[in-house]
């Protein structure tokens, strides 16, 4: 039960300008590398592109010498672009990001009941029970 967000015939929104007019791949291999996700009982890689905004590219390229750049490149798995997509396409996202890794939806729900709910043991619980389920998988 792998996911794959492959978009071949359509880019995201741009995370500046809200259309996809201005997007191009700058890298479709990423190089800042895959985020690690923790599912409940696995872990897996997901792996977005890097993308530019030609448009501010466009504006960078204009500013004189020693002016400060705005950043034109952003990745497809960023917050700001996952919010800006339709609902029946953002709910379908497989993971919650966090800093640095991701959180499985699966596991994020869990989390969440863990903590929210009274009586439902807190972040110590959630980390006990991710440990149970993946050490059963070693």
């Amino acid at each position: 039960a792998h996911y794959k967000a492959d978009f071949p015939h359509a880019v995201p929104p741009c995370k500046w300008c809200q259309t996809c007019a201005c997007v191009n791949v700058k890298d479709p291999l990423n190089s800042s590398g895959p985020r690690l996700v923790f599912a409940l009982d696995h872990v897996y890689w997901l792996w977005a592109p890097l993308y530019k905004c030609t448009k501010r590219e466009r504006s960078n390229a204009s500013l004189p010498a020693g002016q400060k750049k705005e950043p034109y490149h952003f990745n497809g798995h960023d917050p700001c672009v996952l919010a800006q997509l339709p609902a029946h396409i953002r709910n379908k996202f497989p993971a919650v990001l966090t800093f640095r890794k991701a959180l499985g939806v699966d596991a994020a729900r869990q989390l969440e009941r863990a903590v929210a709910t009274p009586g439902g043991g807190g972040f110590a619980s959630f980390r006990k029970l991710m440990l149970e389920l993946h050490n059963e998988k070693l």
